[in-house]
């Protein structure tokens, strides 16, 4: 989920709401609290200053955030992480299945004998649901708290835990392969089970060869990037992405690729707020975001195209992908002195545009 302008998320909402209605929540001292993507927020910004508080957080706005809260945030998942080791996980739910069972199934097996599980999040990602997870793995009886269109629901851990169920939640956080590919992604990335049918319409339509140094935006699990470097269309790129999930799964997925020819880097970066140094790049590909959690935002894709036209070099072309309904034919020729339609089919459209 976004933070671009930093206004508080329905998920923020009902965190504090609870935390602040539910003193044995909002009032604990002395205890090791581990948050599964959370952001932000008065309620965790109170429990920072009492407990030991830690946040996994991947989506870089939010991290920035959390950080200048002054609110210990970890982006990698990896590391010494010791089981029945905190009093309290804290979960904040997505609108990806796999993804919340992963956070649950890992808070649950970091999460001490008799500590607190609290899950949260708005209705409409079917946080209700979530209810019955708890109670099919053998949690304790549940409390709610309902308000601002979102639930939180939280229990106590019992010493019959469903194991079978647990590790299967658990693995859903590791790298899958992605049918008829060699690519593997992690759950709650973009097109994670099967690759877009729209990225595979713009390379069709790429060049045959990219020179010098170009950059995928919003590089996903890096299928762009993938493609480019085994058709030998390109040798130098950046790939980028706003969920350091992505970016782990991009190294991995080009790691093949990596020897003393080629230049392949990876940052971690929010293109809609952080832009790329000026003139830095001779060509970019984009299939860029158009979903704000669940409601549809063409700002993004505009801030994208905004950031590619300013950091290409003059002659240098940008080739983007979008649903063909989404309106950024104007945007592109604001920002570039040549723009042509390669093709429109399928419910998608492919734009070649030079600065």
């Amino acid at each position: 989920m976004r933070k671009d302008n930093m206004a508080e998320s329905l998920e923020t909402k009902i965190l504090d709401y609870t935390l602040g209605q539910e003193a044995s929540l909002g009032q604990m001292t002395g205890k090791t609290i581990f948050v599964m993507n959370g952001e932000a927020g008065k309620g965790l910004k109170s429990l920072s200053e009492k407990n030991v508080l830690k946040v996994y957080q991947t989506h870089k706005t939010a991290y920035d955030a959390l950080r200048e809260d002054k609110i210990m945030a970890h982006y990698d998942m990896r590391g010494d992480f010791i089981p029945d080791s905190h009093d309290v996980i804290m979960v904040c739910l997505s609108k990806n299945k796999q993804e919340n069972l992963f956070h649950i199934g890992f808070g649950l097996f970091l999460l001490k004998k008799g500590g607190t599980i609290l899950c949260y999040g708005r209705n409409d990602f079917g946080v209700t649901s979530y209810q019955k997870v708890l109670k099919e793995v053998g949690m304790g009886e549940l409390n709610t708290a309902v308000k601002y269109k979102s639930r939180a629901f939280w229990a106590e851990k019992t010493d019959t835990l469903d194991a079978t169920l647990l590790s299967k939640w658990i693995g859903y956080g590791t790298f899958n392969r992605i049918a008829d590919t060699q690519l593997e992604a992690i759950p709650g990335l973009f097109s994670a089970d099967k690759i877009d049918k729209g990225s595979v319409l713009l390379c069709e339509h790429l060049p045959k060869n990219l020179d010098k140094m170009g950059a995928d935006f919003g590089c996903g699990y890096g299928f762009l990037s993938y493609y480019i470097l085994s058709q030998g269309i390109a040798n130098n790129i950046v790939c980028i992405d706003n969920d350091h999930k992505a970016v782990d799964c991009a190294r991995q997925n080009l790691n093949v690729f990596i020897d003393g020819e080629r230049v392949i880097t990876f940052q971690w970066l929010d293109l809609v707020r952080d832009m790329l140094p000026k003139a830095s790049i001779s060509w970019a590909v984009m299939n860029p975001p158009f979903h704000d959690d669940k409601e549809e935002n063409h700002a993004l894709g505009q801030a994208f195209i905004k950031n590619a036209s300013q950091a290409l070099k003059k002659g240098g072309t940008l080739y983007m992908v979008a649903n063909a309904h989404l309106p950024y034919e104007k945007i592109l020729a604001a920002n570039f002195s040549k723009v042509e339609k390669l093709v429109e089919k399928e419910g998608f459209k492919v734009f070649a545009a030079t600065v």
